[in-house]
């Protein structure tokens, strides 16, 4: 997909082009190979900032939110401390009024 103008929070680029390329490692490479700049998490690019390859540029206030999806296999047994781990996260997202995650028990026979 390519869009002539894209905004991050409040800051707008015009006059660019975006293109989003799903892989990490591949928005790494296309930075490193002078085709832009990619926004990534902190944690996926130790490495390369040690090795040189890539520069961290200070955009000053600019916030960053990703959206994140959890999955569990349907019908899948969910731990006591997944149970919480779900409904902590739905009353961060401001999602109380969602049921909690049912009580599960695993049965040994």
């Amino acid at each position: 997909m390519v869009q002539q103008y894209f905004s991050i929070t409040q800051r707008t680029l015009v006059g660019g082009e975006y293109r989003g390329i799903d892989s990490l490692t591949a928005q790494k490479r296309l930075a490193e190979a002078g085709f832009g700049i990619a926004i990534l998490p902190a944690s996926s690019i130790q490495e390369d900032l040690s090795a040189g390859s890539l520069a961290v540029l200070d955009i000053g206030d600019l916030a960053v939110e990703v959206p994140v999806t959890i999955v569990t296999r349907k019908n899948g047994f969910l731990s006591a401390a997944a149970q919480m781990l779900l409904n902590e996260i739905r009353l961060a997202a401001g999602n109380p009024s969602e049921s909690p995650a049912p009580a599960q028990t695993h049965l040994r026979s």
